[in-house]
This record gives C-alpha cells, structure tokens and sequence, in this order.
C-alpha cells in the first residue's frame, strides 16, 4: 500500500468518527469538561448543546452528514449516539 493509498484510507475513516473524537477530548479534558458541564447547565439542554457541537464539528471542517450511529461501551460517555460524518462529493 502506498502513503497515498493509506491517506485515503485514514483520513475518510477519521472523519467519520470525529464527532466522536471531540466528545472524547471533551471528556479527558478537565478544562474543556468543566466549561462543557457548565454549558450544558446554562443551555435549554444536553440534547441541544451536543446538537449544537455536532452541528460546530460538520460547519468548521466542512463535513456532512451521513448515518446515524450508537456508541458502543469503548466511546465518548457523553453522547450515546453520534451522525458521521464525510466530505461533500464533488460535482
């Protein structure tokens, strides 16, 4: 396999899972965690501030969305469900 060929391989594979990703960081982040906690206290509700994250993940790196996943054990304790997402095909 190629570089190039792993590129093309790692990088739709990781972008799929990035919201993921971020509630991950989010989570091992004491910081982050307090601010998210915080947050989440000070908005309509936990539903809408993941939402709202999610929706920050897909329009900052230029992603859409695809299908609708549930978390296994092993991820982010924060969401139990995610969308991956993908790069816009183009035309």
């Amino acid at each position: 396999m190629t570089l190039n060929q792993f590129y093309n391989r790692l990088f739709p594979a990781f972008e799929r899972e990035l919201t993921d990703v971020v509630f991950q960081f989010i989570q091992h982040n004491d910081s982050l965690m307090k601010d998210y906690l915080d947050t989440v206290s000070e908005e309509v509700s936990l539903q809408h501030v993941n939402s709202e994250i999610a929706k920050a993940i897909e329009s900052r790196y230029g992603l859409i969305a695809t299908e609708n996943r549930n978390m296994p054990p092993h991820y982010s304790n924060l969401i139990q469900g995610y969308t991956e997402l993908t790069r816009p095909q183009s035309i």
